[in-house]
């Protein structure tokens, strides 16, 4: 992709998707399969996404340690989960089924934490008065150095910088985030106008990482059963996630996946915040808040079948779609619990294909589109319609045209 300004040659590869939707996997396959290649002949990707570089900024471990330290958190009974002791005192005060309980008047209208109803019988008078004094202690100094963190904006653009930079280099990244990070654009989008204002481009795939909604289930069974500390995904988030980046597909829309009402109620029932052991699955969606907006963003009619499969299709524009668990691939008998499922490693073999032959081809003229769709045939993929890097090349021609990007 040549346009005005600085032309790198390192491919960017943008993996996209939902939370627990596998895009972790496929990087490790793709950095296994490339240690396992003559070292003259290696990708030598560079990691990178959104969770990381939120880590590297994360006062999370430093503030539980002092926490963990005071004997208030101590003498917690019935003991509390950490994650919510800290946000409540992050946010000087919770959250339980509607109702407010604030630790500190300061922070009044800063209480955004949902507690879970089933954790609700753990907050007893003794425990909140506990609560208190560790707000009343440490919220004012957490609040200051929560306030010195770079702004998201700038997170946002220190991933970008470091894929250009690369690329500069002739290196190829792989940036693992979910589609949409709630600033009403998709990432690719984001990426590409922050190429605009840098006058520089590089070669980029976006790569859409699709998982079934029951599928996303068992992936945060798994790895909740297997996490160490900090790596487990509870919440909602990942179905929310799934709401942003897929839609009911309307007739001649590309189909990417497909799920039932009793599927999003399953996970509701397993993950929601609020609706977690209280819905009947197959039974009334009425006393289902987060089904229902689930339900409601993705754009399901009312009255739909429990049982009835629906057909998404995606909200965003991508080059590759991957299905990471797809039915036609479940785990083979052969797969060991540290082996990458089939669908996982093809996915992998692919994008080292793709992104191996550009770097070999990439001060030629060469078209690879025909190139790369016979490795999608070859290993039984979908493509969407649009060549490698179109996108990223139509956005860029796209906010030229109209005199720059808007800042974010």
């Amino acid at each position: 992709m040549k346009t005005k300004g600085e032309f790198s040659v390192g491919t960017v590869v943008l993996v996209l998707g939902t939370s627990s939707a596998g895009k972790g996997v496929i990087i490790k396959e793709l950095k296994k399969q490339d240690k396992l290649k003559q070292k003259g002949e290696r990708l030598e990707w560079q990691e990178d996404g959104l969770d990381a570089e939120l880590r590297k900024h994360s006062l999370y471990d430093k503030h539980l340690g002092i926490l963990k330290e005071e004997q208030d958190f101590k003498d917690l009974d019935p003991k509390l989960d950490e994650t919510q002791v800290l946000e409540s005192v992050w946010n000087g005060g919770f959250k339980i089924g509607g109702q407010t309980t604030i630790l500190l008047d300061a922070a009044k209208d800063e209480c955004k934490n949902e507690i879970p109803p089933d954790e609700a019988h753990k907050y007893n008078p003794t425990n909140i008065e506990k609560l208190q004094n560790l707000a009343t202690k440490h919220y004012d100094t957490f609040k200051a150095e929560n306030a010195q963190r770079p702004p998201f904006t700038k997170m946002l653009e220190n991933i970008f910088d470091r894929a250009i930079e690369n690329s500069k280099k002739g290196l190829s990244s792989v940036i693992d985030s979910v589609a949409f990070v709630g600033l009403e654009k998709d990432f690719a989008t984001m990426f590409s106008e922050h190429m605009v204002r840098q006058n520089v481009s590089c070669p980029v795939i976006v790569a859409l990482a699709h998982c079934d909604i029951n599928k996303i289930v068992e992936h945060m069974d798994k790895r909740n059963a297997d996490a160490v500390l900090g790596e487990r995904r509870d919440g909602f988030y990942p179905f929310r996630h799934y709401g942003e980046t897929y839609k009911v597909a309307q007739e001649g829309e590309v189909l990417v996946g497909e799920f039932t009402i009793n599927d999003i109620m399953a996970a509701a029932n397993k993950y929601g915040e609020k609706d977690k052991g209280f819905l009947d699955i197959g039974g009334s969606l009425e006393n289902s808040s987060e089904a229902q907006d689930l339900l409601k963003k993705l754009g399901v009619v009312e009255g739909h079948p429990l049982d009835q499969p629906i057909k998404v299709t995606a909200r965003i524009k991508y080059d590759e779609l991957y299905q990471t668990d797809p039915k036609n691939t479940e785990r083979e008998n052969g797969e060991s619990k540290n082996e990458s499922p089939e669908s996982i490693i093809k996915i992998a073999e692919l994008i080292n294909s793709l992104v191996a032959n550009h770097s070999r081809d990439v001060n030629t003229t060469k078209d690879l589109s025909e190139e790369k769709q016979s490795f999608v045939e070859k290993l039984g993929l979908q493509k969407s319609d649009e060549n490698p890097r179109s996108f990223v090349e139509e956005k860029q021609a796209d906010i030229r045209s109209k005199g720059g990007a808007r800042e974010l």
